[in-house]
C-alpha cells in the first residue's frame, strides 16, 4: 500500500515538476508576474513533499527542489536584472546586489533570509546537481544520501526560523520543532499569502524598518534605469564624440546628477537611496578635475535653485563654453580643440557642437522613456542665436571680430604715421635745396 501511494504522488505530481523544470524567463511578462508563477510552482511542490514525506527523504526532496529554484532564480536574475546587478557591481555597492537576490528568494518562497545566505543559495546554480532532477518523488536510496549536500552552505547559523540546523559535528539535521510547525496548514496558508503578496508585505516590511526587501514592480523600475545610466557612461565616445575637455565632462556629471535627483524624488525607498548612491558614485569620479567641479557645481546649483531642467542645463552649457573658450584663447586648450572632441578635419566648431548637443537632447528622451515619463518633458539645447548657449557663442564670434578689426586698425594707424613723416622728410630736404 505505501508503495502504491508513493506511485500515485509521483505521477500526480509530475506535471508540476515538469512545469518547474521548464520554466525559463519571459519576454512578454513583467519581472512580478514571472516571480508569482514561480513561486506558485515552488509552493504547490513544496506543499507535496511536506505532505506525503518525512525526515530525511523529505529533507532530500526539498533540497532538489531549491536546486532547481535557485537555477530558476538566477536565470532570472541574468536576463531581467542584468543591467541593474551591473550597475551596483560597478558602483561598489555589494550589500545591495545581496539585498536583491534576498527579496526575489522572498518572492519566490515567502521566507525572508540573511544576505548572506541569499547569496550562498544562488550560488547553489553554478554548483553541480547533488541528485537526479528528472524525476520528483523515486524511492531511491540516492534520495536520502544527498539529503545535506549543499545545504549547509547557506542555512543559517541560528535555528530560529530554519527548517534545518546545525549539529556539533557541522553536518545538517532536521529542526524538529519548525519542521511540525512547517508541516501544518497554518503556516502553509501563510507562507502562500507572503509569496503571493510581494508588494504588500514589501511596503509593510520598509515602513517596520526591516531589512530592506524590493518588490518585482520597484525591482523592474530600477532595472530600466540602470539600463539608460550604463549606456549613458559611454554616450560620446561610441557617437565618435570622446570628451576631451573638462568642461564638457563637467556638463556630462551634472546631467547625470539631475537624472539620479528626479529618480530618486517622490516616496523614499531603498532602492531609490540605493540608485542615488550608485549616481553619486559615478559622478564622484570625475569630479577630481577642477574644471568639471566647476561646471557641474554651477549648473547643479542653478536646478537646485530653478528645479527647471532645460534652463539649468542650458546656463550650465553657456557658464561652460565660457570657461572652454577662455582656456583656449590662453592656449591651455590646443587650437583644434572643439567643445566635445578633437575637431576632425573638415568640421567646423559649430557643427561639432551641435552634433554633440543633439546627442544630449536624445540621451535625455532615453532617460524620460526609461524611468516612464512623456517625452514631452524633453529638452531642446540647439544652438539657437538667442539662446543663452548662442549667445555665449555669439559673444565669442564678436570678441574674435573685434579683436582683428583691431589689428587692421593698428596697422592702418603704423601706416598713416609712415607716411607723415616721409612726407616731412621731403619737404625739409626741398626747402634747403631751395632757400640755403
Amino acid at each position: 500500500m505505501e508503495n502504491a501511494n508513493i506511485k500515485w504522488i509521483l505521477e500526480m505530481e509530475q506535471e508540476l515538476w515538469e512545469a518547474l523544470l521548464n520554466w525559463k524567463p519571459s519576454e512578454d511578462s513583467s519581472l512580478s508576474r514571472q516571480l508569482e508563477a514561480l513561486s506558485k510552482l515552488y509552493l504547490a511542490l513544496l506543499d507535496a513533499i511536506l505532505t506525503h514525506t518525512a525526515g530525511e527523504e523529505q529533507a532530500a526532496q526539498i533540497d532538489r527542489l531549491e536546486e532547481i529554484l535557485a537555477q530558476k532564480l538566477s536565470l532570472l536574475l541574468d536576463t531581467d536584472l542584468k543591467e541593474l546587478i551591473k550597475l551596483f557591481e560597478q558602483t561598489g555597492q555589494s550589500p545591495t546586489v545581496l539585498n536583491i537576490k534576498a527579496s526575489l528568494y522572498k518572492q519566490a518562497t515567502g521566507e525572508s533570509i540573511s544576505s548572506g545566505s541569499a547569496n550562498a543559495f544562488f550560488a547553489r546554480a553554478d554548483a553541480p546537481s547533488s541528485s537526479n532532477t528528472r524525476y520528483f518523488m523515486p524511492a531511491s536510496s540516492g534520495a536520502g544520501q544527498s539529503s545535506g549536500i549543499g545545504r549547509s552552505s547557506y542555512v543559517s547559523s541560528s535555528d530560529e526560523g530554519s527548517l534545518y540546523k546545525l549539529s556539533k559535528g557541522g553536518n545538517v539535521q532536521i529542526n524538529q520543532e519548525f519542521n511540525s510547525h512547517r508541516k501544518s496548514g497554518e503556516f502553509q496558508i501563510s507562507q502562500r499569502s507572503l509569496a503571493l503578496n510581494t508588494s504588500k508585505n514589501a511596503e509593510a516590511s520598509a515602513l517596520s524598518g526591516k531589512k530592506a526587501s524590493f518588490t518585482g514592480k520597484e525591482l523592474s523600475a530600477a532595472e530600466s534605469f540602470a539600463g539608460h545610466l550604463n549606456r549613458s557612461s559611454s554616450l560620446f565616445k561610441s557617437s565618435g564624440l570622446e570628451t576631451q575637455t573638462e568642461e564638457a565632462r563637467g556638463i556630462l556629471a551634472a546631467v547625470t546628477s539631475i537624472k539620479g535627483q528626479i529618480y530618486g524624488s517622490g516616496k523614499e525607498s531603498a532602492m531609490r537611496s540605493s540608485i542615488r548612491n550608485a549616481v553619486d558614485r559615478m559622478v564622484d569620479y570625475y569630479l577630481t578635475q577642477k574644471g568639471v567641479y566647476k561646471v557641474y557645481s554651477y549648473t547643479t546649483n542653478r536646478y537646485e535653485e530653478t528645479k527647471d531642467v532645460q534652463k539649468s542645463i542650458r546656463d550650465g552649457l553657456s557658464y561652460a563654453y565660457h570657461l572652454f573658450s577662455e582656456k583656449k584663447a590662453s592656449g591651455i586648450y590646443p587650437e583644434e580643440a572643439g567643445f566635445f572632441q578633437i575637431l576632425p578635419v573638415g568640421r567646423s566648431l559649430e557643427e561639432s557642437i551641435q552634433r554633440g548637443l543633439l546627442l544630449l537632447e536624445q540621451n535625455w528622451k532615453d532617460f524620460l522613456a526609461s524611468i516612464g515619463e512623456n517625452e514631452k518633458k524633453g529638452i531642446s539645447l540647439s544652438l539657437q542665436r538667442f539662446s543663452p548657449w548662442g549667445i555665449a557663442e555669439e559673444n565669442e564670434k564678436l570678441k574674435k571680430t573685434r579683436k582683428n578689426a583691431g589689428n587692421k586698425d593698428e596697422k592702418k594707424g603704423v601706416f598713416s604715421l609712415e607716411t607723415i613723416c616721409l612726407a616731412l622728410a621731403v619737404l625739409i630736404i626741398l626747402f634747403c635745396w631751395l632757400f640755403l
